[in-house]
């Protein structure tokens, strides 16, 4: 009985200390940004430890959590806009010129999320360096990295105006 017992207890601190190491990684600035945005890759998207586009992003960064309209307006002064483009087609034709961390914010995913009337949605994506991105994507269940050049053409999340952003910090 004794053993039973000693295993469960280590079962239930285990667990707790993964939901600790859960909820504060977001605090440890090292091992960079870039890196922690790599580290996060297969990170579950769904479920109560999931996270969504914007959330992969600002824990990789060690921010508070914003929601990506936030982002695609500068991120309260945290974000830098780089440049702003007319669709993905033109994110591709750039990306080579950007650095690991840079995020693009697709704006135009409403015909197939939101009611009509109700403002665009806004998909966030990383850039991971030599033309690899990462997102954080309910539909996938988990934090995957692609280059941009396969994503299907027709994906609502990948749609619309692009800003392209830089952390300030």
């Amino acid at each position: 009985m004794k053993s039973t017992v000693k295993a469960a207890l280590a079962v239930v601190i285990i667990a707790a200390l993964c939901s600790i190491t859960y909820s504060t990684r977001a605090l440890f600035p090292s091992p960079g940004y870039a890196m922690r945005l790599n580290w996060l890759l297969g990170w579950p998207s769904r479920g109560y430890y999931g996270v969504n586009c914007s959330g992969y992003i600002t824990n990789a960064h060690g921010s508070a959590f914003m929601e990506s309209n936030e982002m695609y307006a500068g991120g309260n002064g945290q974000l830098r806009i780089l440049v702003a483009l007319p669709d993905r087609e033109a994110l591709v034709e750039v990306q080579g010129e950007l650095r690991p961390g840079d995020i693009a914010a697709f704006r135009g995913i409403r015909r197939y999320y939101f009611a009509p009337g109700t403002p665009d949605g806004v998909h966030v994506a990383a850039y991971l360096g030599n033309d690899m991105w990462a997102d954080g994507d309910s539909r996938r269940g988990y934090v995957a990295q692609y280059r941009l050049e396969d994503v299907s053409a027709t994906d609502p999340w990948f749609q619309g105006r692009v800003q392209v952003l830089r952390w300030l910090r």
